[in-house]
């Protein structure tokens, strides 16, 4: 007897260090709230937002609760209970679904989800990549080390780790206070970047960028940043520096 009761004194402590992200139907697992980042075009002011809801993992795919997202970015949700179809617009965008199928319109034309929406204790969730991309958003996932996920939004791409990932073709500046490493001569970056690559080039290889600097007539930097850390302005950035429209200069920071 007493054996029994320490077995189950036993289950009921693992219970309790298991994470809250549980399994509640097949394949199915309930994830805590999860941490949205929407970053400005500028990587200025990002704001955060919370669900209330709780998301989930369905066949790999997550799932989100829609009007987070949606209504964080401005856009307007219309619900038809009738038809179980949902609309999503703003003054460019018009994305339409339907609870239970995966195929969707976005701005007339038709598309084809990883998975359906569906309805979890009476909040509608959709497939988080999917809306988000259809939303205009790039996505970059980042978990912490306290083991919280953030997801960032943004309208601009955003710099990847490989994109500052200091390798031996960088050499620290010592001209700078705070860690800044610089591009060698006859080197690339990781996205095959170097130095004397013409302005459209750096475009076609970084997209435009989140700011720029004029300094002069000649002389211009152009700035891209990284996921920040959450509820800081600290994060990697790489800054451009041209001459003519010609680089001279990259820079690899905020490390």
């Amino acid at each position: 007897m007493k054996k029994n009761m320490t077995m189950v004194l036993l289950v009921m402590v693992i219970s309790l260090l298991i994470p809250y992200t549980v399994c509640f139907a097949n394949n199915d697992f309930l994830l805590d709230p999860i941490n949205i980042i929407i970053v400005s075009d500028d990587m200025v002011s990002p704001r955060y937002v919370q669900s209330n809801e709780q998301s989930i993992i369905k066949n790999g795919y997550t799932l989100i609760p829609l009007r987070v997202v949606s209504e964080s970015l401005g856009f307007s949700v219309t619900w038809d209970g009738k038809n179980q179809k949902i609309t999503i617009q703003n003054d460019d965008s018009l994305i339409e679904l339907v609870v239970g199928e995966r195929h969707a319109k976005v701005n007339g034309q038709q598309e084809e989800m990883p998975i359906a929406p569906e309805i979890v204790n009476g909040t509608t969730l959709v497939p988080f990549r999917f809306l988000a991309e259809a939303l205009g958003q790039y996505v970059v996932w980042q978990k912490m080390s306290n083991n919280l996920d953030y997801i960032w939004l943004s309208s601009v791409p955003l710099l990847y780790e490989d994109d500052y990932s200091i390798s031996d073709d960088y050499i620290a500046d010592e001209s700078n206070d705070y860690p800044t490493f610089l591009l060698k001569d006859d080197c690339f970056t990781f996205r095959g970047l170097r130095l004397g690559c013409k302005k459209d080039e750096v475009i076609e290889l970084y997209g435009s960028p989140h700011t720029t600097r004029t300094l002069d007539s000649e002389n211009e930097v152009l700035f891209y940043f990284g996921i920040m850390l959450p509820y800081t302005d600290f994060g990697p950035y790489i800054d451009i520096h041209l001459q003519k429209g010609i680089v001279y200069k990259i820079a690899i920071g905020g490390l």
